[in-house]
């Protein structure tokens, strides 16, 4: 069984140089091999975390068609991303199947004043009118992933 290695916050602010080179290895190390590595210790609010998780299964059980108002219409954009539509491409050789599970992208609101540069890496926000709510607890929620 592969371990996935836990990162937490507190203890990495804490370290000394050579604490946070050794933590650093392990994270790299886990990054190359699997890809992942979980982190604690970040002062996300377990509420605001189970806020994202009810309003975004509320969005999910919109219809499609309701969704589809949503989509993604680019490359670099925000939205709805429909099951089959994303590829797990980094699986060896590139050549994979479809991955079966639908996604809303959103990212932070905050914007650099270079317009070329925030329409490739800060795109505008679809937010569905039917969930009034997801707006206001996604943009919180945002705001602890830009301070982590």
């Amino acid at each position: 069984m592969i371990e996935v290695p836990t990162l937490d916050l507190q203890e990495w602010t804490a370290a000394n140089s050579r604490q946070r080179s050794k933590m650093a290895e392990e994270i790299d190390s886990s990054l190359r091999k699997i890809g992942m590595f979980l982190l604690r210790g970040h002062d996300v609010p377990t509420d605001l975390a189970d806020e994202m998780r009810q309003y975004g299964r509320a969005f999910f059980a919109l219809s499609a068609e309701q969704k589809a108002r949503y989509a993604v219409r680019g490359r670099y954009d925000n939205g709805w991303t429909g099951p089959g539509l994303l590829a797990a491409s980094a699986i060896e050789g590139g050549n994979s199947a479809p991955d079966l599970h639908e996604a809303f992208h959103m990212g932070p609101t905050h914007r650099t004043g270079n317009a070329a540069f925030d329409a490739l890496y800060y795109p505008e926000n679809r937010w569905p009118a039917e969930i009034p709510e997801l707006r206001e607890v996604s943009e919180r929620y945002t705001g602890h992933m830009v301070r982590v």
